[in-house]
């Protein structure tokens, strides 16, 4: 019987490139690529967890670096030796339903998951100054299965290049003018300047790519600006539609750094294999560069600090300069962020960077007039969004991190606080069976929406005391939303056999139409009365269908 996944997850910690076709694993010449820095592993390298499935279509894009220029022979893909990735087999259709936990994954060519031309020809060509893509296929065959749930499977995994992979290419130039400010920054560290892709509305940046003055005549460019300016190109996924139903992806740009003005474009879908040439950004340089430091905290508990919320700074794109359709919750979509900033366990923004990439909020062009301002939406689960008017300051710490309005009152320090509102209630559960616990997660979305709004902080801990026949919960929620209600479920976290199920055993339960709180208020929310309304295991089963002209 074939054996079928429906998660198979790598954990990549580099891609390794050398120009001698026999290179050991040891030896000297490999330009390495790492995954991005802290958003995994338990090192400071990082590493980017990579789900085979889902980047069969479209690709998934691993990192940018700068590498020497080169005939590349050999091409590596490096795996977290302590934890190469995991498997989550398909849930078997009949008994024994033992296929939908998390299964640990051992690779045996840890070291040596390598491609390489059997002619010994050149794989990859870099050149000066310019962005080279490679896109690989990476395949896995399975040659053994664990003994019991939860033990390892061992694989061999293998790479090849990808001749006609999903992607678009975006290119562009930026024209640097001459500015007359001090062109330095708080700190004295300057980020580069650079153009990131985001996925459209959001702060979610999919790749970055330097200025250059060098030009990409395969991306249809054939001059650039001289030096500050110069050109761009950013090769980026772009969905796969049906020839007959085309649609791509939407991206939003972002020019930042280099100690010149913010610029922005909301681009038309990218396509697979096609190549959009955008206008010129016409920014000035020079620019006196301030920074953006506070804290947000609970405005309902006191000394209470919100971790982990989010802070963007907002600009319309191509050339707007009307800065108030960003401070509104119907129109903040219309604008693109520039950057983004997040608050640590103290409540305290923003999060240090490193010396080559100092904290995007430590290098804010300062704007013309004393009188204007940025727009700053500030976002935390549980919490009404805040947009903020904000100017940048010439501190170094948090006491010179700028001002801040919020709703056109007085400025001040960028000390800022969040409302919330809170649910609470109870609901009925069968207590699991001798011995065995059970974690229940309550959430709250948007009344008739499946929009999350909040979720419980850490989930409730139900042992097997028959006594317990409720799962009592309080959940902070957003008070001021436009809809006015909110629908709450309550659903598990399961364990089979001592190992995480991806899916829950146990039943959901919903509760409709809560009204939202007041700021700092309670709502107690109804205790589910129907008899099929409780938490009770009830094993699970899958859903299959198609769906017909999809958008």
């Amino acid at each position: 019987m074939p054996l079928t996944f429906q998660n198979v997850q790598l954990n990549v910690v580099a891609i390794r490139l050398n120009s001698h076709v026999g290179a050991a694993p040891n030896s000297g010449g490999w330009q390495k690529i790492p995954a991005p820095p802290g958003i995994g592993g338990s090192s400071s390298n990082g590493e980017l967890q990579i789900d085979l499935n889902s980047s069969q279509n479209i690709p998934q894009l691993f990192n940018t670096a700068a590498v020497r220029v080169d005939n590349y022979k050999i091409v590596q893909l490096q795996l977290d030796t302590s934890n190469p990735g995991s498997l989550i087999p398909t849930c078997p259709a009949s008994p024994p339903a033992d296929g939908c936990i998390v299964y640990p994954l051992q690779i045996n060519n840890p070291n040596g998951i390598t491609f390489s031309n059997p002619d010994k020809s050149v794989v990859l060509s870099t050149k000066t100054k310019t962005l080279v893509s490679f896109v690989m296929q990476v395949s896995i065959s399975i040659t053994k299965i664990p003994t019991a749930p939860g033990g390892a499977y061992t694989a061999t995994i293998s790479i090849t290049p990808m001749t006609n992979p999903s992607t678009g290419t975006i290119t562009g130039q930026v024209n640097v003018a001459t500015g007359t400010g001090t062109g330095t920054s708080p700190s004295g560290k300057l980020r580069k300047l650079s153009v990131s892709a985001e996925t459209i509305g959001t702060n979610t940046i999919i790749a970055s790519a330097p200025i250059t003055p060098t030009a990409n005549t395969a991306g249809g460019q054939t001059n650039c600006p001289p030096s500050p300016g110069g050109c761009f190109t950013l090769t980026l996924p772009a969905a796969g539609p049906p020839a007959s139903m085309p649609f791509g992806t939407l991206y939003d740009l972002a020019v930042s750094g280099g100690a010149v003005n913010y610029a922005a474009a909301r681009l038309q879908p990218l396509n697979p294999g096609e190549f959009i040439s955008v206008p010129s950004f016409k920014v000035t340089g020079n620019q006196t560069l301030g920074n953006i430091t506070g804290s947000i905290g609970d405005g309902c508990v006191a000394n209470k600090p919100i971790i982990g919320a989010t802070l963007q700074l907002l600009i319309p794109p191509n050339g707007g300069t009307d800065n108030s359709v960003c401070l509104s919750p119907a129109t903040v979509g219309q604008c693109v962020t520039v950057a983004s900033a997040n608050t640590d366990n103290a409540g305290n923004f923003p999060l240090p960077g490193t010396v080559s990439t100092p904290a995007a909020f430590a290098n804010v062009p300062t704007l013309p007039k004393k009188s204007d301002s940025y727009a700053m939406e500030v976002t935390a689960p549980g919490y009404d969004p805040l947009f903020v008017q904000v100017t940048p300051g010439s501190g170094s710490n948090k006491k010179g991190g700028g001002t801040c309005s919020v709703n056109g009152g007085a400025a001040g320090a960028c000390n800022l606080l969040m409302q919330t509102g809170y649910i609470t209630g109870s609901i009925p559960i069968i207590p699991p069976n001798p011995g065995e616990t059970a974690l229940i997660q309550v959430f709250a979305e948007d009344h008739n929406t499946n929009n999350i709004e909040s979720a419980l902080p850490m989930p409730k801990t139900v042992g097997s005391n028959p006594n317990i026949t409720d799962v009592t919960f309080t959940l902070n929620v957003p008070p001021s939303i436009p809809i006015g209600f909110f629908d709450l479920f309550a659903s598990t976290i399961d364990f089979y056999q001592g190992v995480v199920d991806p899916y829950q055993g146990h039943s959901i339960v919903a509760i409709s139409h809560v009204p939202a709180p007041a700021a700092c208020a309670t709502v107690t929310a109804p205790t589910p009365t129907d008899p099929t309304q409780v938490i009770s295991c009830v094993g699970h089963g899958s859903i299959t269908g198609t769906v017909a002209n999809p958008n």
